[in-house]
């Protein structure tokens, strides 16, 4: 059995998470990125999540189905999962399907802790898929081994309000002026997560201040891994999980 998520990241001091699964090998939000993934020695995967028109929770990161104008919010789930939504990266994966959010959860279950973007912003109509969302890690019993996140502050505000336990993390939009414990404040969020690009001594200095957890996106090579480490971040997202363990292997040795 894993550990609880905030114990983890207390006693793990990098954490490596596959964004989208490991999105530079393989389609992003598929079995095969979550195989590599896993295979790769990443402690997390990052995956998307869309709500479809009958009211289930789907991994993908576009509203809209890649080479298509068709949403995800207008289908049934019957009809998304026809789509080949593998051939784009390469025909070898020509026959990868959009998955549940629950297929995801018993396919990593006792092996990789999860992250949960949600992308669509916060709504009225997203309401339901946002109890969904929590009854699924209940039912499931991996509340504990995920955090959510999102851009729109407001889906962690109302996730929070329904389960104060949950683990939430806000994303930084870019050039936006507030610093992490804006979003503790105001969300109640564990975490924070900004681009590397984006990463500053002032972000980290406040996050440190206020006991915050932070996390960047896209350190895919050695000299983005140099910067997060430099800055002591602990969670290290990124395409290329198997490069980065090594890269991060080697430096602890």
């Amino acid at each position: 059995m894993m550990k609880d998520l905030g114990e983890f990241v207390l006693e793990k001091k990098y954490i490596v998470a596959a964004h989208r699964g490991a999105s530079g090998v393989a389609p992003e939000n598929t079995y095969p990125a979550f195989i590599e993934a896993i295979a790769s020695g990443a402690d997390m995967i990052e995956i998307d999540i869309q709500f479809s028109k009958d009211g289930k929770i789907v991994v993908y990161h576009d509203a809209a189905i890649v080479h298509t104008q068709d949403k995800i919010s207008d289908l049934n789930f019957e009809e998304i999962k026809r789509y080949d939504i593998g051939s784009w990266f390469d025909k070898k994966f020509s026959n990868e399907r959009i998955i549940l959010l629950s297929d995801v959860i018993d396919f990593i279950r006792d092996k990789v802790y999860l992250s949960i973007e949600v992308k669509p912003e916060f709504s009225e109509n997203t309401v339901p898929n946002l109890l969904r969302l929590l009854d699924i890690l209940d039912k499931y019993n991996f509340k504990n081994n995920s955090i959510i996140t999102s851009f729109d502050i407001n889906n962690l505000i109302f996730l929070k309000s329904k389960d104060s336990e949950i683990y939430t993390a806000a994303i930084h939009l870019d050039n936006a002026v507030y610093l992490p414990s804006h979003y503790k404040t105001t969300a109640c969020s564990n975490a924070f997560i900004c681009s590397i690009d984006e990463l500053d001594e002032k972000k980290i200095i406040n996050a440190q201040k206020n006991d915050i957890v932070i996390g960047v996106y896209g350190v895919d090579d050695e000299a983005t891994l140099a910067k997060a480490l430099q800055h002591d971040v602990k969670v290290i997202g990124t395409d290329f999980p198997r490069k980065i363990v090594k890269y991060i292997s080697n430096l602890v040795k």
